[in-house]
């Protein structure tokens, strides 16, 4: 080959990779293009107009100029707020009269003061007297004792500079927010590498900022022993910009507020993808802002809570709205819970504990027993053998969202399930051990049902409690827990479900005995007329349960 042959072929070497090198760079743009903004379209504001909003900028002359962020402890019912110029940052409490107003510590108002650029705040252990800032200018992350007001006293400092872009006197790091681990393993929260993660460094959860530059959010273990940090990563968001953060403990949701263009406010479970060398945040939906401008910071209550709560500040204090007070804030998030739940039945109790014949003699059925009339339940519940000794038999769950428990009819319900119930009372899922699992939008209060194919069905008398996205109902501890003298005491200080209810109507009557027991009298099996549960169906069982239980009725709103 001649050398002008050679150089031809060089040429046409160095065009195809160019080529390739610009349909990569090309495939990288649509990449990104289609991960960013285009991911998802923005829905309207789920709340009331800024308009109709609350306007809370009057609890303090200080909050005209530069209120930057916010944040809500639900356990102690505080909203924390800070100024970035001149530094300071505050707690406000609920009023008596339906309002708020600036908390006192020590007999001093609760205003601390920092000679710094603070953008940001949060707390990690809601039962910590501490909070942490985030100074936009220098990079760092600092903790404060707040036990005394107007004493500020900087227990830690995290330098975050070597992880994230300069601070260029107009954009940086904006937004912070604490992630407790319990929500990192429930969300498989990965790194940079894609490998889950949780702390490593005693602080139970990871410290997430938001950067105005590039919109990205950065993922830090905090180390108090030392003020040291690790990195995480960096996970792209649905915009270049993002300036608010806050983390829905019930939920187990991150709120990234982006203040660009109509100001957006995205949501997602922390889960990601990859996206060319990077990682971006699965989003689970979005919505416009409340208003344009300077909106910087947010706080939530937890969706949990049925409040529907959002805080929001402007650091403009435009239309003199600095701090705003939503309370029709609902976007509509699919709240995944784990519950923990009691309960007893009457007629298998032998002593403090149920008794597990059926399970023993390998009568109960490897799938779920209640898609038949009356309850017509077509889940799909079963196993491939009856995973642990200690069930008792298989119960129906259902989950209702209302008001108050007699609002809470069967159009109510969200969600249902078929369980394993054990012989010391825990209700368990498929696996034999775990708490239940359930998904649902909440926007009231949570109550459960439990059913059972021959006992009286039963409604807790109050909602669940729970905190941080784990539910949990005791019906054994009194007559009160089950609504309306529902269930009865079947051991001295133990309340269970009320046996004889043969044919699952609601009401303990003659037809139990003529339609169910006398049919199956003498049979052996799993059957609704044994109602001792020892896997024999005989007088024990109309003497012992049906007839002392003739007329009770259950007490579950239908």
């Amino acid at each position: 080959m001649n050398s002008e042959n050679i150089n031809l072929s060089i040429l046409k070497t160095k065009r195809n990779i160019k080529k390739l090198i610009y349909f990569k760079y090309i495939l990288v743009i649509i990449l990104l293009y289609w991960s960013t903004d285009h991911s998802n379209s923005q829905n309207p504001w789920p709340g009331e107009t800024w308009q109709n909003s609350v306007n809370l900028t009057y609890l303090a002359s200080e909050f005209q100029n530069n209120l930057s962020g916010a944040h809500w402890n639900s356990l102690t019912r505080r909203l924390w707020v800070c100024v970035n110029g001149p530094g300071s940052f505050w707690a406000i409490k609920e009023d008596l009269s339906g309002g708020f107003i600036i908390d006192s510590t020590g007999g001093n108002p609760a205003k601390w003061s920092y000679n710094g650029d603070i953008e940001s705040i949060c707390q990690a252990d809601y039962q910590d007297t501490s909070v942490f800032l985030l100074d936009e200018s220098v990079g760092k992350i600092l903790e404060f004792n707040v036990t005394t007001g107007q004493q500020t006293i900087l227990l830690h400092t995290w330098n975050i500079t070597p992880y994230i872009p300069a601070y260029n006197g107009y954009s940086g790091p904006e937004g912070i927010t604490f992630v407790p681990d319990f929500w990192l393993k429930n969300n498989g929260f990965v790194d940079s590498t894609g490998q889950l993660y949780h702390s490593q460094n005693g602080m139970g959860g990871l410290m997430f900022v938001a950067h105005q530059n590039g919109g990205h959010v950065y993922a830090f273990d905090l180390n108090r022993s030392n003020d040291t940090c690790t990195y995480i990563g960096k996970y792209l968001t649905s915009h270049g910009e993002s300036s608010g953060l806050e983390f829905d403990r019930s939920t187990g949701m991150l709120y990234i507020w982006h203040n660009t263009g109509s100001n957006y406010i995205e949501i997602t479970d922390m889960t990601s993808i990859a996206v060319s060398e990077l990682r971006k945040f699965v989003t689970q939906t979005e919505f416009y802002g409340p208003k344009t401008g300077n909106l910087e910071g947010i706080a939530i209550t937890p969706t949990s809570s049925g409040e529907n709560w959002y805080f929001a500040t402007d650091d403009s204090n435009q239309d003199g709205y600095a701090l705003m007070w939503f309370s029709q804030f609902i976007p509509g998030i699919s709240v995944s819970l784990s519950v923990h739940l009691s309960a007893y039945l009457e007629c298998s109790m032998t002593g403090t504990q149920m008794n597990t014949v059926l399970n023993d003699n390998h009568y109960l059925p490897l799938s779920q027993p209640y898609n038949g009339l009356p309850w017509d339940y077509s889940g799909t519940e079963m196993v491939s053998a009856i995973p642990d000794t200690s069930i008792v038999d298989w119960i129906l769950v259902e989950f209702r969202d209302a008001s108050e428990v007699t609002n809470a009819s069967g159009t109510t319900r969200i969600y249902r399930q078929a369980a394993f119930l054990k012989k010391d009372g825990y209700v368990v899922s498929m696996d034999g051990s775990s708490d239940l699992s359930i998904s649902g939008e909440v926007s009231n209060n949570l109550f459960t049902v439990l059913y059972h194919q021959n006992h009286v069905g039963i409604i807790s008398a109050n909602p669940l409690t729970g905190a941080e996205g784990i539910y949990m109902y005791d019906f054994t501890t009194g007559a009160g827990q089950a609504y309306n003298g529902g269930q009865k005491e079947i051991a001295t200080g133990i309340w269970g479900m009320i046996a004889g209810d043969a044919d699952a109507s609601g009401l303990i009557d003659v037809t139990d005995k003529s339609t169910v027991w006398e049919s199956q009298a003498g049979r052996t099996g799993y059957l609704g007329g044994d109602m001792d549960m020892n896997s024999q169906t005989d007088n024990r069982d109309k003497n012992d349960f049906w007839l002392p239980n003739l007329g009770e009725e259950s007490q579950v709103p239908e």
